[in-house]
């Protein structure tokens, strides 16, 4: 069932935001790859995700019971085809992830089941990218491009407690690529988190203001 775009807002709003628009995740790199931004605006730093303290927080609140992960662009692969129904592309079965509310799903849970997901269907997902939505990223353009976690959309509840979503990444060589990582960490920085007992600020950096170890480069768009 599709949800009315005020609830489509309200569900996304309950998700962290703030922590995922922080990802810098390339989804067909190795889990380990992926970094977070954390620190003051105009100085973050981009330590690795899992193994950090923003691995293990709740994915959001009051979210369903079972949430299934769409890849978006799949999904937009079958909006655009106007076959007749029997011969209309058909986008693969989604990621389910159950979320126990003793046991609520971390955000570190969710990546790592979407990623799972991403990798399962990558040849489909570059070959749509590639034929709808950028010249750039075109098969004959021999182009090695990356792609990278850019949003969530939730679209679709039903009576049983089970929340639909999808999500979209963007090619490094596509022309909204331009200013990306910018406009990303300003997403995140204008989210409104509810506090919870294990809320933890990402722009002010883990526990105890410390990160232990070396940093990475920060990354220079």
């Amino acid at each position: 069932m599709d949800l009315p775009s005020s609830e489509r807002k309200e569900m996304r709003g309950r998700m962290r935001q703030d922590l995922l628009c922080s990802l810098r995740w390339d989804v067909f790199a190795a889990l380990e790859t992926i970094e977070i931004a954390v620190g003051p605006v105009g100085k973050e730093e981009f330590i690795p995700f899992f193994g950090s303290p923003y691995a293990n927080e709740p994915l959001g609140q009051l979210l369903p019971k079972r949430l299934e992960i769409h890849i978006g662009d799949l999904l937009s692969k079958r909006d655009f085809d106007y076959a007749p129904e029997e011969f209309r592309y058909k986008p693969p079965p989604p990621a389910i992830l159950d979320n126990d509310e003793k046991s609520p799903v971390t955000v570190g849970q969710f990546v790592t089941r979407a990623h799972e997901h991403f990798n399962a269907h990558k040849e489909e997902i570059i070959k749509t990218k590639r034929r709808f939505w950028d010249d750039a990223i075109r098969e004959d353009k021999g182009v090695d491009a990356r792609f990278f976690y850019w949003r969530i959309n939730a679209f679709g509840n039903d009576e049983c407690g089970c929340g639909a979503i999808s999500i979209d990444v963007v090619a490094n060589v596509e022309r909204i690529f331009n200013g990306f990582w910018e406009r990303q960490l300003n997403r995140a920085r204008g989210v409104e988190v509810q506090p919870t007992h294990s809320c933890i600020p990402p722009w002010s950096g883990p526990p105890g203001g410390q990160v232990t170890g070396p940093l990475p480069a920060l990354y220079k768009p």
